[in-house]
């Protein structure tokens, strides 16, 4: 049985044992190429396009999820997101809060980050979670922010 319906299975009542999350919608897993691209085709998002669709307990209408690839926002200490663990990304949040994780696309690449929102003044950044600043620099060039991170799902 794969993860994501053993989540789906674990939210079902079982016998005198309530769920205490409900499935509200389906979210698409997409790729970081895809994200890169995301714009408002929620509506009309083709059902193939997306890796898979997967279970979301919140308002799912304008959510997306990325599977974490690499070690960039893996942390010691605090919020880590481990290579694998899937991400929820709010695609309607792209004004984020200094600390927030976002996911955002750099001008001229053709993919997405993961990483962490940074503001002082008038200048913002993008920098990673794991702590080796040499293999995980931050970004200051020009990024665009697709959306706020808002949950998060590893396998045990």
């Amino acid at each position: 049985m794969s993860n994501l319906c053993s989540l789906v299975c674990f939210l079902r009542p079982l016998g005198n044992i309530s769920p205490t999350l409900d499935i509200i919608g389906y979210v698409p897993l997409l790729s970081w190429v895809q994200a890169a691209e995301w714009v408002e085709i929620r509506g009309n998002f083709p059902k193939g396009s997306a890796e898979k669709w997967i279970p979301y307990i919140e308002n799912a209408e304008h959510v997306i999820a990325l599977r974490v690839e690499g070690e960039s926002m893996t942390a010691p200490m605090g919020k880590s997101y481990p290579s694998g663990c899937i991400i929820f990304v709010d695609t309607k949040r792209r004004s984020p809060v200094s600390g927030e994780r976002v996911v955002a696309v750099e001008f001229g690449k053709p993919y997405a980050t993961f990483k962490v929102y940074r503001k002082e003044e008038d200048r913002c950044w993008l920098e990673a979670r794991n702590p080796d600043k040499d293999a995980y620099p931050s970004i200051k060039e020009d990024f665009r922010v697709i959306g706020t991170v808002v949950g998060k799902w590893e396998a045990e």
